[in-house]
């Protein structure tokens, strides 16, 4: 599914991370101060992006981008192949554990969820896209605006079995992990010809551009309506933690070398 990048081009994704965080976050506004909702252990984690961190919502769709066969899943509990692009763990499940949250991330798209599913956190990561919207069309899966629509069904859900005021406070005070990018290089831009209208420097504008406004969906303020029927945004003080990962080529757990067949997407 992916082909290797070059260091020089890694390092280009690198950069794209960067400009990104930079666009997000270094606005000239007073650092906010922090709260004692920042000290708590954040209750779910909420994870987008490709195959370094798809549980299995490829699954769920119809995609020939699928790994829900061996020899993937051979450490997974019960060693079922689960749709995790890996031979256990993926990124989002190790994250989601260290931070006591839970055990595993499962796919939305997945199994018949449990409400305890639903409160911690869930993944909408579907291997293969990108940020570009043309790198998931390529291969029939999510696009990260799919993505975002399937968070926003979500969240009905949510409201559903914990409440409005206690759904708010779980979608605020989350996770937010984000991993995607390298399959708008290298297969994208490098592999196809469909975005050779763009020199490298732009394509990566581009990319960048559409990572910035991802997250700024995601990070939006809260909007609220006052008696003067006008609309404000307010920033809500339990600011969301958002971590944005553009990384790829493969990911292994537990150190087996079969990087032949663990690539991710």
């Amino acid at each position: 599914m992916k082909v290797d990048m070059t260091s020089s081009r890694r390092s280009l994704v690198v950069l794209m991370a960067l400009a990104v965080l930079r666009r997000c976050y270094c606005a000239p506004a007073a650092a906010a101060q922090p709260t004692r909702n920042q000290t708590r252990p954040s209750p779910g984690l909420f994870v987008f992006g490709d195959s370094i961190v798809d549980s299995g919502n490829n699954n769920g769709i119809s995609t020939l981008v699928r790994c829900n066969f061996p020899p993937y899943g051979q450490d997974f509990p019960g060693h079922n192949a689960t749709g995790r692009f890996s031979n256990g763990k993926v990124p989002g499940d190790i994250l989601a554990t260290q931070m006591g949250i839970k055990q595993y991330v499962p796919a939305y798209l997945g199994a018949e969820l449990s409400d305890f599913d639903l409160l911690t956190g869930v993944s909408f990561a579907s291997g293969g896209c990108g940020f570009d919207p043309l790198t998931a069309e390529l291969v029939s899966v999510l696009t990260m605006d799919n993505q975002l629509d399937l968070f926003k069904e979500y969240k009905e859900k949510l409201r559903r079995i914990a409440g409005a005021r206690r759904a708010a406070e779980i979608v605020s005070e989350s996770l937010y992990m984000v991993v995607t990018g390298t399959d708008d290089l290298a297969n994208t831009y490098f592999t196809t010809p469909f975005r050779r209208d763009y020199d490298l420097d732009s394509y990566i504008d581009f990319v960048v551009q559409c990572a910035s406004d991802f997250i700024q969906v995601i990070h939006r303020p809260k909007q609220h309506t006052h008696p003067d029927r006008r609309s404000h945004h307010i920033h809500d003080p339990s600011l969301t933690i958002i971590i944005i990962i553009l990384a790829g080529g493969r990911f292994w757990h537990a150190g087996r070398n079969c990087t032949a067949w663990a690539r991710g997407g």
